[in-house]
């Protein structure tokens, strides 16, 4: 294999979810339809940065408004005492299709890895910041429920949010075990938020 095929594999392997036989795939695919569309992908690609930036409360990656916020934290109608947690944009983007939750988000970014303290002083300053901009009177925490997730909900529950005076939610068991948020219908994460349940 040639070395720039193996250099552009490795750069997909980079993505979630892919592996060595699918980051090769995906560099024929590139091949097949031709210097064009690899044209337009690079262009794509090179101007994501350009166009998209992180909302400067949420965390959200998309095209901000004058005050650096993401459509939802710009929304008039948000409920602005409300904070759901979730790891990913995805995870927001599922969510907000259900038309239920009328709040903010706050987006980890990821889940905590066991043992990571670098982790979990990075989310802790970040957080309690962003708790700082409103008066918040809920956090509910809409994680997968895996092994992951429910460690990084006891995390931010012992680091973060039991030193705050400030009601803690979770989904409720709407969701199957082990299921992520992204994969999940919209009527399944309808009934987990109207069945959510207090922490703290």
């Amino acid at each position: 294999m040639s070395t720039s095929i193996d250099n552009l594999a490795e750069l997909f392997k980079l993505l979630p979810g892919v592996g060595k036989r699918q980051a090769q795939r995906y560099v024929h695919a590139v091949l097949r339809k031709g210097p064009s569309y690899a044209k337009s992908l690079a262009l794509s690609l090179q101007s994501l940065h350009q166009a998209v930036a992180q909302c400067s409360w949420c965390r959200r990656y998309e095209e901000l408004s004058l005050e650096n916020l993401c459509h939802t934290c710009a929304g008039k109608d948000r409920e602005q005492d409300m904070i759901m947690i979730v790891a990913t944009d995805a995870d927001c983007d599922a969510l907000e299709k259900t038309r239920t939750y009328k709040g903010l988000y706050f987006i980890l970014g990821g889940l905590a890895r066991f043992g990571d303290d670098d982790w979990v002083t990075f989310q802790k300053g970040a957080l309690k910041e962003r708790l700082q901009i409103h008066k918040v009177s809920e956090v509910v925490l809409a994680l997968p429920t895996n092994t992951e997730g429910e460690y990084t909900a006891q995390l931010l529950l012992d680091h973060v949010l039991s030193k705050i005076n400030v009601t803690v939610s979770e989904l409720g068991r709407g969701m199957s075990t082990g299921l992520e948020i992204e994969y999940s219908d919209t009527k399944t994460l309808e009934h987990a938020l109207s069945l959510r349940r207090t922490l703290k």
